[in-house]
This record gives structure tokens, sequence and C-alpha cells, in this order.
């Protein structure tokens, strides 16, 4: 009777089931296409799923699992996988949920017989038609179930009504061996898919390496040649390499140093987050803002600022990071260079002769910059020896130590070293502490690092060919550091010359009397063997005292002597020290200022001879010796010398009081009439070219830098030199003029020189389509400008203005290398 009654439940039961589903629906037990009933009945008892209830697929029991805890109708852990469970195994047939592990499974052996309980659930369907999940789709109506995504595919999307637009292969690089699956795994480290797979991806040949979702492998050999082409899969695979143990000699002897510049020893991945959150902090406050210092150089432009660039490789892929990058490299690079060469010099002439001075190290000093080791032997690690900086506060750090490689995070540490009291300059100052002068060191410093605006990197085209590409360096590095060497090299000499004293005659007279005072008290105490008994002894006591008397007498004349003697001395030892120094710079200068007695002349009367000179200042007496190398010769900090090859030496400025609407036309248009009082100019009308750099238009100059009789290569670096003879230093002037002309027809469109224009009667009273001069138009003057370069600076002013007055807003006098207030990169 029992079992009967049971039965009639159990019938009701389904009865009210299907009349729910089919009111929801209102067209009995089936959905639409691109739909599926998804399951919300978990049973613990008799009956298991069955018709319409009964979960048939995989992917609905994945998607059972999903909808569930997404709606927190169970707290279940996700779908597991497959299983095949016969009966006797506690497994009801179709989709379940396994309270041991908190996950769900589909049973797909449809003769298990096993009930539902409270230790394995039974899923069932019995809401409403959804959307078919992303990995499946249903194409035909009246069903309740979605078709799944073939394994080796993917899925598009929800409610899709077609197996086409439901699924997709496998992109290269990835895999999937499961059906019904909303996305595809990538292959694993050292595998690779070069189309989208099944099965597992295979694993790489011997001797060959990829990172992880790789459509291939990649050849030690070629890898290393081309690891400087970086791509957004070669930090991995950089990583990868270093850390493999198979190929981890091989990589190192093969590298040899080349890996080791991209990557230094990698931070742990909270490390890296740490110094992500500080780059982030950092990078809101004005000075680490490139627009902040963009805008404080708009009124330098007006004058003229002097850069160096560097030339781009023909086959380099030019990126937002690429300049950063580059200058970054060449910064550190230049940095690493300098280190120990320094160190070595307060090792060789500093400690041993100052013993109270702490006895820094490289680290000591610097210890937020790190540098690699060439060997590549082992990567060096960046942490700080004493423990006091931060892994995550030490540069570089983006790429080099796992760090992201963003345009933010490389301009974050170039300003972390450039920047006034930062990496750079502490340790400098830290060096000189305690050394004579160092407070005069730090203030030039101080002056250095405060005035310098860090605008770019801008990307140039070279002015003779923009086809070649130049990155805008910050600073000439290795001149910057090489020129404070050279000043801490300077206050260290005093402490190496030790000149003889000379006071022979001096200790000559006190010794002589010396010795007649002992041979008096010898006679004193022992007597004279012939007449001891007839002298007298208080005669011989009072003459003893005489002699006493008249020696303290000598003894003070004698040290007077001989601290007018130290302070005679300690002149002379000055007096010797610039006399050298200017010995030193001129020895070589002087035979060619004895042979140039020629007039100078301007631009134009003939070829350049290799001893001619630009003309120089003349001086009075010998006395405006100091004032004027104070003035004129301050030394300059951005321009290069030493490499011609790489690096090239501009001048940049505003094009001021040139129509705006003129300004595309002049690109290729303008032509140049220029004059220069030296012998070589400083540059000519094919050096100069009018570019649009990030939306501002800029005259981009490059400066002659190699010529052997030009201003920078010979008489910048003599600025200063004195002629032994008339004791005056040699300081070079030129002026140069430059004003601009307009060829509308084009009538000398193959030169930008206004003199051949000239010569080929290409101006307007030879041809009325010739060129015409560029107009200011509040003044209606010729748009021209001037510069009086005097020793190692200079001043501008515009030809157009009224009375010769400057452009802008008014005149500064500028340094070849300095910053806007007048400040020395150089003369540190």
């Amino acid at each position: 009777m029992e079992t009967k009654i049971l039965h009639i439940k159990v019938i009701l039961f389904v009865l009210l089931q299907c009349t729910f589903v089919y009111a929801v629906k209102g067209q009995g037990f089936s959905c639409g296409k691109g739909e599926g009933m998804p399951p919300t009945d978990i049973r613990t008892s008799f009956p298991v799923c069955s018709g319409i209830s009964k979960i048939t697929t995989a992917a609905e029991c994945q998607l059972a699992a999903e909808y569930n805890s997404k709606n927190n109708i169970d707290k279940n852990g996700g779908y597991g996988y497959r299983v095949s469970a016969p009966p006797g195994s506690g497994f009801p047939p179709g989709c379940v949920y396994n309270s041991g592990d908190n996950k769900y499974y589909f049973n797909d052996d449809t003769n298990s017989t096993d009930s539902c309980n409270s230790a394995i659930a039974c899923i069932c369907k019995t809401k409403p038609c959804i959307d078919c999940p992303s990995g499946s789709y249903q194409d035909e109506a009246g069903s309740t179930s979605c078709k799944s995504c073939a394994a080796g595919k993917h899925g598009l999307g929800e409610g899709k009504t077609s197996e086409i637009e439901a699924c997709t292969k496998c992109e290269p690089g990835k895999y999937q061996s499961e059906e019904g699956q909303a996305t595809c795994n990538p292959c694993k480290v050292n595998t690779y898919s070069p189309d989208g797979r099944v099965d597992i991806c295979p694993n790489c040949p011997s001797g060959k390496v990829s990172p992880k979702g790789s459509t291939t492998c990649y050849n030690l050999d070629n890898m290393l040649q081309n690891v400087q082409s970086l791509s957004a899969q070669q930090g991995g695979i950089i990583k990868a390499v270093a850390l493999s143990n198979a190929k981890s000699n091989e990589v190192k002897q093969k590298a040899n140093g080349l890996i080791a510049k991209l990557s230094l020893n990698w931070a742990t991945q909270d490390v890296i987050n740490e110094a992500q959150i500080l780059r982030n902090q950092l990078s809101t406050l004005p000075e680490y803002n490139v627009s902040h210092h963009c805008e404080q150089e708009k009124q330098r432009l007006a004058y003229g600022v002097l850069r160096t660039g560097v030339i781009v490789p023909s086959d380099a892929e030019i990126d937002d990071k690429y300049c950063l990058n580059e200058n970054r490299n060449r910064l550190i690079s230049s940095f690493c260079n300098f280190r120990p060469r320094f160190i070595k010099l307060l090792q060789e002439k500093l400690y041993p002769r100052l013993p109270s001075i702490p006895k820094y190290t490289g680290r000591d000093l610097w210890p937020n910059i790190c540098c690699k080791k060439d060997n590549f032997q082992n990567l060096k690690t960046c942490n700080d020896p004493s423990g006091k900086v931060p892994r995550s506060h030490i540069v570089p750090f983006a790429l080099a130590q796992g760090g992201n490689l963003t345009v933010g995070n490389l301009y974050g540490e170039i300003v972390d070293i450039l920047k006034k009291d930062g990496y750079l300059q502490t340790g400098m100052n830290k060096a000189v502490d305690g050394i004579k002068n160092g407070d005069k060191l730090k203030a030039k410093l101080n002056s250095l690092f405060e005035t310098t605006l860090l605008c770019g990197p801008r990307e140039f085209g070279l002015p003779t060919n923009e086809a070649i590409r130049l990155c805008e360096l910050f600073y000439p590095y290795e001149h910057m550091l090489g020129t404070y060497y050279n000043e801490v090299n300077a206050l260290l000499k005093p402490l190496q010359r030790r000149r003889r004293r000379r006071m022979l005659g001096v200790w000559s007279g006190i010794s002589n009397s010396f010795t007649n005072l002992m041979s008096s008290a010898s006679a004193f105490v022992f007597g004279d063997t012939d007449e001891a008994d007839n002298n007298d002894q208080s005669n011989v006591i009072r003459k003893l005292q005489d002699e006493i008397q008249d020696m303290k007498q000598k003894d003070a004349i004698s040290r007077d002597k001989i601290q007018h003697l130290e302070k005679k001395d300690a002149v002379l030892e000055k007096k010797d020290t610039i006399l050298t120094n200017q010995a030193n710079k001129t020895s070589a200068f002087l035979a060619v200022l004895k042979q140039n007695d020629k007039t100078k002349r301007r631009l134009g009367s003939g070829s350049p001879l290799a001893d001619e000179l630009c003309p120089f200042v003349t001086m009075s007496d010998v006395s405006e010796y100091e004032k004027d190398i104070e003035l004129f010769c301050t030394g300059y900090a951005h321009i290069d010398l030493n490499h011609p090859g790489t690096i090239v030496n501009l001048a940049i400025m505003t094009p001021w009081d040139i129509p705006p609407k003129m300004i595309p036309e002049l690109r290729e248009k303008a032509r140049y009439e220029i004059s220069d009082d030296c012998p070589t100019p400083l540059f000519t009308a094919k050096d100069i070219s009018l570019q649009n750099i990030d939306g501002t238009d800029l005259f981009v100059v490059q400066l002659d830098a190699t010529s052997p009789n030009g201003y920078l290569k010979k008489e910048l670096p003599q600025c200063g030199a004195a002629n032994n003879v008339a004791l005056k230093p040699h300081i070079p002037k030129t002026t140069i003029d430059v004003k601009i002309w307009r060829d509308h027809e084009d009538c000398c469109k193959d030169t930008k020189d206004y003199n051949v224009c000239k010569a080929i009667k290409c101006l307007l009273s030879d041809d009325p389509n010739g060129i015409e001069p560029v107009k200011d138009a509040w003044t209606n003057l010729q748009v021209g400008y001037q510069y009086k370069v005097t020793g190692t600076t200079y001043t501008a002013t515009c030809d157009n203005k009224p009375n010769n007055k400057p452009c802008g807003s008014n005149s500064r006098r500028r340094s070849l290398l300095q910053d806007e207030y007048g400040n020395s990169g150089e003369r540190l």
C-alpha cells in the first residue's frame, strides 16, 4: 500500500514539473534556436533526472555549475571533467554534484542505476530557456539542450544559432582538447603550435626554446643575433632563457653580454608590483611630467637651445619608447663606465692623503643606480648592500629587472637620475664632502641640475637628410660625467704637490749657533785640560747666559723668516699651478697664434686655410684676464666632440615672427642667406631644416663639429688658453647672420643657399618669379636672426625687430652648454 502511494506521489511530481515548464514557455518542454534550458533543480534522493529535465552533455553540465554558482543556488567550486562511472560506483548518470570536492561532473555512462544522494546530488533542468553559453549553439527549434563546439575550437559568444557563427578554430599558439569551451589554452613554455590544435602542443626540438603561447620555437643562435630588436614577447624569452637549467650555460657563453644589456637579475613579482605603484605615484608630480618641462622650455626656444642627437640605425623600428630607452641606456652605460674610473681616482689621490675622509665604494655613493657585470657569468643582483634602499627604488628597473616597459616608467627613471637632488647629484655631492673647495663644486652642480629641463626626447630628421632619424639626448652623458671627473681631479691636485721649502740658509744658521752653544756648555761641565784651574767659573756662566740670550733672539728671527717664506711659498705655488695649467692648454696652440697674423674676413671671400682662426677678443691689460675668462669661457655642456660618427650636434629654435600660415610652404621652399666671421662657418644653408616635431614647428640646425679649423672643433676647446708671453687668454668670437627667403615658384629648388639662387639669377630683381624675403607682418622687415658667439656663450637677436631687439621678450647671454640662466654644464 505504501509503495503505491509513493508511486502516485512521484507521478504527480513529474506532472507538476512538466506543467510548470509548459506554462513558462507556452509550448511544452522545448526552446528556440540559440537557446537551452539551465539547471536549478538539485536532487539528493530518488528520482534521478529523466526526460526533458535530464542534462545530456558535458557543456550543459559546465553551464549548470556556472549558472548555479553565479545565482547563489549553491556554492559549487566549478566544473571538474567528464567521467564514465559504471553502476555501483555511486555516480548517477548525467550531471552530478560531488560534495567531496565541491565540483560538478558529467557521468556519460547511461547504464548507471545509482540514485541521487546527499553525497552525490543530481542536477536537473527545470527553469525557462536561456541563451546557449559561449562554446555552444543550437540550430534547431524545439530542443532543450545546446550543441557543443568541437575540440580544437572555441566559442564566439552566447546565443548562437549555427556552428559557423558560434565556433572558430583555436588561434596559432593555442589548443583545446575538450568540447564546448569558450576559450583555447595557450601552449606552455618550450612548446609551440603553428596552427590551432586539438591535442596538447608538442615540445620544441632540441636546442630551441619558446615562451608561453608561442607559434614557433626559436633557435638560440638566431635569437641572440636579433635580441636587440625588442618585441612584445622578447622580455619573456630573455627571462625564460636566462633561467633555463638546460640552456643557461650555453646562453651565457653565446650572449657575450648582449642579453645582459637588456636584463639584470629579475626582481620578484611583489617588488615589481611595488615599483609600479611608486611610478604611478611619482607620475602625478610636475617634475615627472614631460609637458611641464616642455612648457618651461618654450621661452628658451626663442633664442635657440643646443642638443645632441644620436643617429637611429636604419633597421631599428622607432616607437614611443625607443628614444627614451636610448637615453636611459646611454645614461646608465656612461655612468657605469665612469664609476670605476672615478672610484680609482679617489683611492689613488684622495684617501691616502686624507685618512679621515670616508672611503666610499661606487655603490656607497650611488646605491640607486645598478650596473651589470660584463662577462654575464652571474646575473648581477641590484639589491642595495646596506639594505637601506628598497629594490623598487633602484634603476634601471623597467624591463631590466622585470618592470613594465612603458613610456612613463622609462621617463620616470631618467628623471630619478637627472633631476635636482636626484640619484646622480646626490652621489656627486657626497663624493666631495670634506675636500677643499668642494662646496664651490657643489654650487656648480646645483646650478646645473636646478635648470635641467627634460622636454622630450624628441625624434628629429637629420637636417641634411630627413630620412635619417635622430633621437634627442637630454645630455651628452659621457661628456657630462667626464667633466665632473676632471673637476674633482683638479680639486685633488693640491694634495699631490709638495714643494721643497727654501729654508736651507736659515737652518744652517740655527745649526751653527747650536754647535757653538754645545761647545761652551761642554767646557763649563768638563773643563779645559790646560787652563781649567785658571778660569773663573762666574765668567763662564755669564758668557753662557749671554750666548743663550743671543740664541733666543736668533731663533725668533728665524721663525719669522720661516713663516714669511711659507706664505711666499704658498703664493708662488698657486701662481705656479696657474701657469702650469695655462702652459698645458696652450703648448700646441701657441704655434698657431704666432702664425695667425692674417686679417679676419667674412664668409665667402675664399676657401679657409688650415691655420686660419676666428676673430678673438682683445684686452687692454692683463688685469682683465680673470674677468674675461669668468664671463666668456664658462665651459660647454650640450656639445659632444667625442662621437662624430654617431652623435650630431644640433641647435633648435622656434621660427620666431614667421607667419604661421607660411611655415608649411617654407619647409620645402625656404632659402637661407648666411654670413659667418669664422673661416669655416658653424653651419651652412644645407644644415638648416624647418620641421614639425610633435605638433610644434622648429628650426633644426646641424652644427659643424668635425672641420679641423671649425669653431666647435678648434676654437671652443681652446677658450681661455693664455699666451705665455702676454699672459692674455685667447677668447674666440664670431657673428652669424641668418636671413630667410621664400622661393615661392621653385626658381632654385635644388638648393637652400641664397647665394646659389642669386648666382643663377633667381632674385626678384632678375626674375619676376624669383625668391622674395620673408617679412615680419608687424614691422614689414625681413625676418632674420643674428647670433653673437663669444667664447662658450652667445646672444640671439632678431633682425626684424626695431633697433635689433631680441627675439621674444628679452635677450640673455647663453652658454654653448649652459642652461637658461647661465649655468654651465662643463665648469661644474
